[in-house]
């Protein structure tokens, strides 16, 4: 299989990074097998309630939320975040405050989809 793999490294906002990496995380789920892993402050993406404000950015979390709930309706979708939990660790998030549909990876779990992956982004 033909899998996609998008690591997301820093933290929603502020620079165009992670906006990016969703935005090619999403069409790649219409291709192919995609994956994402959330490390470091890339967690931050996957937490529920964010509200940007008057920043002038994008909700991404609720992007993230609904490109996840749209794939779960098509059978034809693949894709899949996983968020690493010692990242999440250390930063004092709680896994019950993330979007609905990421999967919780400890490092083992990590190694392999990156292994897995034929084609690589890093965010």
């Amino acid at each position: 299989m033909d899998t996609f793999c998008i690591l997301f490294r820093k933290a929603p906002y502020g620079t165009i990074e992670a906006a990016e990496g969703l935005r090619h995380l999403i069409a790649a789920a219409g291709m192919m097998a995609a994956r994402a892993v959330l490390l470091d402050d890339g967690v931050y993406l996957a937490k529920r309630g964010q509200e940007p404000g008057d920043s002038g950015w994008v909700n991404l979390s609720r992007t993230l939320e609904q490109a996840l709930t749209d794939c779960g309706a098509d059978p034809s979708c693949q894709l899949h975040v996983y968020v690493h939990e010692g990242s999440l660790k250390d930063r004092n998030l709680d896994p019950t405050a993330l979007v609905s549909g990421v999967e919780l990876a400890d490092d083992d779990q990590v190694a392999t989809v990156i292994t897995e992956a034929r084609r690589m982004l890093i965010f």
